[in-house]
């Protein structure tokens, strides 16, 4: 079991981290698209990828906010 307090702790941390961790792929990616001398259909397509990343990711932390949102209406302190 763990607290309500530790598991709300916990789900901030990974929101924190995954959008910390999404905005430096995205860069990164970026970056080395620009830099390489990549052929315009594949850079193309990791643009895609890259978009639907981000979407994904978008999705998730709305998940896990509502989450949060969900734990802290909870009366109990155990999950």
């Amino acid at each position: 079991m763990i607290s309500k307090k530790e598991l709300l702790t916990i789900l901030k941390n990974a929101k924190h981290g995954e959008e910390k961790a999404i905005s430096v792929y995205v860069k990164h990616l970026r970056a080395a698209i620009f830099w390489l001398d990549m052929d315009k259909d594949v850079a193309g397509k990791v643009r895609e990828k890259l978009l639907i990343l981000f979407k994904e990711t978008e999705k998730h932390k709305k998940m896990v906010e509502n989450l949060i949102d969900k734990i802290k209406k909870e009366e109990k302190d155990a999950f």
